[in-house]
């Protein structure tokens, strides 16, 4: 997997890591008229048009998958191990930031959550 960006900022004592991450284990499927239930004739021709020229560009390289990925780590020792992880993958490429951007504050809110799901986990021992 190839790295295309890397953020970090701080948390309290806690650094969280957002990465876009090119996914290349993933492919887009073939169209498939099933999807188009209840479309006009002339919906469904022009659908089937669309899906098609979007499967082409993607072996065209114009687009690709991205895969976001958010790790939280905590200074220990010198260390830095990950305390908690989320990600989302088969994001298309060429998204809109404002898009990117609300998948990675999702990201950053779940990791931070299960954070906190693990001090509680610590705190019952």
């Amino acid at each position: 997997m190839t790295e295309l960006s890397k953020r970090q900022f701080e948390q309290g004592n806690l650094v969280v890591t957002v990465r876009r991450i090119y996914d290349d284990h993933i492919t887009p499927e073939q169209p498939d008229t099933r999807n188009y239930k209840g479309c006009t004739d002339e919906d469904i021709e022009r659908y089937i048009q669309e899906d098609q020229d979007r499967y082409e560009e993607f072996y065209r390289d114009e687009w690709y998958y991205v895969g976001i990925v958010v790790q939280v780590s905590i200074a220990v020792d010198h260390m830095m191990p990950v305390i908690a992880e989320s990600s989302v993958w088969g994001i298309e490429s060429d998204s809109n930031e404002g898009y990117f951007a609300e998948l990675e504050k999702d990201g950053i809110k779940e990791a931070l959550h299960r954070v906190e799901l693990l001090k509680g986990a610590l705190n019952e021992t």
